[in-house]
């Protein structure tokens, strides 16, 4: 089992450095490897994977692996976030709404405003962006393309005001 830990840790190590590539095969090697007797490493395992395999531009395959994690334990939260995102870059936007709606991650709202834009229901559209904290930094950065649809949604919603005041 310490073996198997080691594994784990070592595969985590890469992935901090960004060796994604050597980070997956040894995640890979690790679940081969582990009978997964459901310790503090194994809930993880899967969260690893799909972060890895979403940087190497392996979207689908990323999504089974935070299915995994998921079913490992409910509480991962970000592997709900980082589902909803390879949903979002399939355009599978109500699978990305609800993974987003299990997610308590800071961006959840902003993303969720994305798909319920691309799917032209405009009145969640405006909600979910008059939710985002502006504050946020990494929402910050995306203001103007948040205030855009925000006024395109609340123009489409019949809120003149609203969309007149967003779009300045």
């Amino acid at each position: 089992e310490l073996y198997d830990e080691a594994y784990c840790i070592r595969s985590k190590a890469l992935y901090y450095l960004k060796d994604y590539k050597d980070a997956l095969s040894l995640i890979n090697d690790y679940i081969k490897l582990s009978s997964l007797n459901n310790n503090i490493f194994d809930k993880y395992v899967y969260y690893y994977q799909g972060i890895c395999l979403m940087f190497m531009n392996r979207v689908r395959e990323s999504i089974e692996s935070y299915s995994k994690c998921i079913e490992s334990d409910i509480e991962l939260s970000k592997s709900y976030y980082y589902r909803g995102l390879a949903n979002l870059k399939f355009k599978l936007y109500n699978e990305a709404i609800s993974d987003f709606d299990n997610s308590n991650e800071s961006m959840a709202n902003y993303y969720k405003a994305n798909c319920y834009f691309e799917l032209k229901d405009y009145e969640n559209s405006a909600k979910y962006y008059s939710q985002c904290d502006l504050d946020n930094p990494s929402i910050s950065k995306k203001t103007s393309n948040l205030l855009y649809k925000k006024g395109i949604s609340n123009y489409h919603n019949r809120a003149f005001i609203d969309s007149y005041d967003d779009l300045k």
